[in-house]
């Protein structure tokens, strides 16, 4: 299907864009909800740091990341 193939390949290219950009020593953030009401808050992350489920079951960066 042309979704399936178009979204696989996004998804390469912005990977690869985002290792590219952690390997030059850029700071890379997550926005986490925290609460329905609340703010999006950003979190430092890395490529292949774990997440784990936020508010709303969203994967978002563990909070001792940050």
């Amino acid at each position: 299907m042309l979704h399936v193939s178009l979204n696989a390949a996004l998804r390469s290219v912005v990977t690869r864009d985002v290792e590219v950009l952690a390997e030059a020593g850029v700071g890379l953030a997550l926005p986490t909800a925290l609460t329905w009401d609340a703010p999006l808050i950003f979190r430092a992350w890395t490529p292949g740091a774990a997440l784990s489920p936020g508010a709303f079951g969203m994967p978002a960066p563990l909070a001792d990341q940050t």
